[in-house]
Parts: structure tokens; C-alpha cells; sequence
């Protein structure tokens, strides 16, 4: 099994409202898991609910749901993201790409990994920026 290296930096463009998800500027560095290059990329992450104008923008979206079909459900609601998560406590369902499949992730632990969830899914967008197959993707990730 081949571990990702990635580095995560954020910038916030919109910290949210009660009635709103924040809005931020992600850049990440992720090692290419088989050559070691260095692949660079920065999108904008929302978390849902959003404004149309921010979820219209975002490359990546998360928001609370429940399994593989809420999350092909947000991406056909949101056909600009590459990656869009869903989540509910330990679990997630992240669909990678406009046609793509969805896999799921679970947490290991007690704790409740909500934050950590938009960082999977950044980097899931990395991860597909730098040309690897979705598939790959989930094998490599350690939580």
C-alpha cells in the first residue's frame, strides 16, 4: 500500500453564517505516490449549504448526508465540482469527478472527524488534478 504525502494550507474566503458554510481557498502539495514529484494545486472548497454564488464557484463541496446517493445527488445539483462529500459522523462518501464513482471512508477512533472530512475531500481533488485514477485514491489515504 502507498501512503499519500500532502501538505494542506487554507485560506478563508468566507467564514459562514448561521445559516451558511465557510467558504475557503485551498492549496496542497501532494508527493505523486509512485514517482515523488511534486503535484501543486489550489480550488476552492465550500461547505454546504452555501450561497449560489459560492457553491456555483466551488471545486470542491461537503455537506451533511448519508450514503453514495446523497452525494451523486449534490454532485447533479452541482455540476461544476470535481469532488463532492457527504458526510454523517465517522462516515463519508466522497463522488470523485463529473461521472465518476463514489467510495466511502471510515474514521478510526472515538473522535467525531467532522472537520477532517473537508481535507479528505481537498484532497481527493489533488489527487485527481495530479492525473491519478480515483480508485487509487482510497487505498492510499490513512486516517
Amino acid at each position: 500500500m502507498t501512503k499519500l504525502a500532502a501538505v494542506v494550507l487554507r485560506t478563508v474566503v468566507s467564514s459562514g453564517t448561521r445559516s451558511y458554510g465557510p467558504v475557503d481557498r485551498i492549496r496542497t502539495v501532494l508527493l505523486h505516490p509512485v514517482t515523488g514529484a511534486p503535484a501543486v494545486d489550489e480550488h476552492v472548497r465550500v461547505r454546504l449549504p452555501a450561497p449560489r454564488r459560492w457553491s456555483r464557484l466551488g471545486d470542491v463541496l461537503i455537506g451533511h448526508g448519508t450514503g453514495a446517493s446523497a452525494a451523486v445527488e449534490a454532485a447533479t445539483a452541482h455540476p461544476g465540482a470535481l469532488v463532492v462529500a457527504v458526510y454523517c459522523g465517522p462516515r463519508c462518501w466522497i463522488r470523485f469527478g463529473p461521472n465518476g464513482g463514489v467510495i466511502e471512508f471510515g474514521a478510526r477512533g472515538p473522535e467525531q472527524p467532522t472537520d477532517r472530512w473537508g481535507t479528505v475531500a481537498s484532497l481527493a481533488h489533488s489527487w485527481l488534478v495530479a492525473g491519478l485514477s480515483a480508485g487509487g485514491f482510497g487505498s492510499s489515504l490513512c486516517l
